[in-house]
């Protein structure tokens, strides 16, 4: 796993004989992002856990199957439970999503579920402190917020549910007559623009990473906003000889994978994009459009997506909206849209920040991204507003 899986490269049979065992190089200590996937495939219990080690015995407990909801990725998980507390996580294969594999961060941070620091029962403030008080005496005071209609703002969280995300752009828009509603951190997007690139025909799967004729990752890193599919994009270059271009603003735990690395600097996405989707066109010599990348590079990168026949581009959140035209118009032009084993892949900021989306909460579109008749502020206005005394009241969800 180590070696072939996920590339860390970091532990080793050291001694011989019969008293060869698995350590690290010098005994330094194993640090990677998917050591957890170790101890889980260890076969006789030799290296364990250290949270889990010692807390119970295979017969004093039982499997919850789960989703983990700390990254986009949402990979399936087993709860192991005792007494109704999560002991540990364990992985819950699922081929079109994990592959088997979690990462550290969805393995270990259950422990967060039973700190002592997590707040269980609402809290008022009462006399300058917060005050534990009931459900009734919480909910009384929450709906202070009608004395605010007209002049409340919503920002809401990436780990809402969709379910959650709906109502609360509801109450906003239909109770509080209030558009001032957003679950992005970056600038609003048109909704025609966000609804064709979420449209059904454009989008890849996780498992088209591994079969691909070539992979661009663009604008995010995949190994921090969404880990799994690090290690599918390797599996896909290592086993499939998938060609892969990554184009970011800051180097990659993928470069050393890749067939073709493009530096810009950054903000500079609408910029590339555009040389790169003049390139495509054929127009003649690709022009940098005014970033900081050669024309001899996005001439290449273009070569590289054109030569193959599915390809597929997995976008971060964060890449600009003045930037997110171009790269519909990439996609037109490579025919990713209706082909199977290509399209488009996005990396949302938030676990659920699509969901949330495309459940309506946003300034400027209700849920399936339809018209709203009067916009309201994005998240980045709504801290400007509240600042300024134009709202009088903040629901942070």
């Amino acid at each position: 796993f180590s070696q072939e899986i996920s590339e860390d490269y970091q532990l080793i049979f050291t001694e011989r004989g019969a008293d060869t065992f698995v350590a690290t190089h010098d005994g330094h200590p194993y640090v990677a992002p998917f050591s957890g996937n170790i101890v889980e495939l260890c076969p006789v219990g030799a290296l364990t856990s250290q949270p889990y080690r010692f807390r119970a015995r295979p017969w004093d407990v039982e499997g919850a199957g789960g989703i983990c909801t700390l990254c986009p990725a949402q990979c399936n998980v087993d709860f192991t439970v005792r007494d109704e507390r999560v002991l540990r996580v364990l992985s819950r294969e699922n081929h079109d999503v994990d592959d088997g594999w979690l990462c550290d961060k969805g393995r270990f941070a259950y422990q967060a579920i039973h700190s002592d620091e997590r707040i269980t029962r609402p809290l008022v403030r009462d006399g300058g402190r917060l005050r534990e008080v009931s459900w009734e005496r919480a909910l009384s005071v929450a709906a202070g917020l009608a004395r605010h209609r007209g002049r409340v703002g919503a920002v809401v969280g990436g780990k809402a549910t969709n379910e959650e995300g709906f109502l609360l752009q509801s109450l906003m828009r239909s109770g509080l007559e209030s558009a001032d509603v957003d679950c992005r951190a970056g600038e609003s997007v048109a909704p025609e623009l966000a609804k064709a690139l979420a449209a059904p025909d454009l989008q890849a799967s996780v498992p088209d990473l591994e079969f691909a004729h070539a992979v661009l990752v663009l604008g995010c890193e995949p190994l921090d906003d969404m880990p799994v599919l690090d290690l599918r994009i390797r599996k896909g270059v290592r086993r499939n000889e998938v060609k892969l271009a990554v184009a970011s603003a800051r180097p990659s735990a993928l470069d050393r994978n890749a067939a073709l690395t493009v530096r810009y600097a950054p903000g500079e996405e609408a910029a590339l994009l555009s040389a790169l989707d003049g390139a495509l066109a054929g127009s003649g010599p690709a022009e940098d459009g005014g970033s900081s990348v050669s024309a001899e590079t996005v001439s290449a990168l273009a070569d590289l997506l054109r030569g193959a026949e599915e390809v597929v581009i997995v976008w971060g959140e964060r890449v600009g909206s003045d930037a997110l035209g171009h790269l519909l118009s990439i996609a037109g032009r490579l025919g990713l849209s209706g082909r199977s084993g290509a399209g488009l892949l996005e990396v949302p900021v938030g676990s659920n920040g699509r969901g949330l989306r495309e459940a309506g909460v946003l300034p400027n579109a209700g849920p399936g991204y339809a018209s709203v008749s009067e916009p309201g502020r994005g998240a980045t206005d709504i801290a400007r507003a509240a600042a300024g005394g134009e709202l009088t009241a903040l629901y942070l969800f």
